[in-house]
């Protein structure tokens, strides 16, 4: 028997082992449910919807596009150029008191950045550099 907790993405998978394997489970917990209707290619395509609506609100305002001309552009070349070339650093992980290494790559920068949007009240602090 096993219990479930079921976060964001995961409580679709949670939703899932309720449909097909009930008797399997004890408990479920279902945390940040996405609904039933969420698909991937729709979560890229509000993504970059979104980040379309910035760089045009930022080509908008005078101050924005005064010190960023060419927001898109530079976003693109930075997400293709960490691709190509991927940054890693080492990080000190407050909780487990141990170094990790962290690779930044494009995807990773641009999910980074879509993730931003949902609330970070309860979101623990990033960690602290090392060195």
């Amino acid at each position: 028997m096993w219990n479930i907790y079921g976060t964001s993405y995961g409580s679709n998978l949670a939703q899932t082992l309720m449909r097909d394997h009930p008797d399997g489970l004890r408990g479920v917990v279902l945390d940040s449910v996405l609904p039933a209707t969420y698909s991937v290619p729709a979560n890229w395509w509000n993504a970059r919807a979104g980040f379309d609506n910035l760089f045009a609100a930022c080509a908008a305002q005078a101050a924005c596009n005064g010190a960023h001309p060419h927001l898109a552009q530079t976003f693109t070349r930075l997400v293709n150029r960490l691709e190509a070339e991927p940054l890693t650093t080492r990080v000190r992980d407050p909780a487990a008191g141990q170094d990790l290494d962290v690779v930044l790559d494009g995807g990773a920068l641009i999910d980074w950045l879509r993730n931003q949007t949902s609330g970070t009240s309860s979101r623990p602090s990033r960690p602290a550099p090392s060195g």
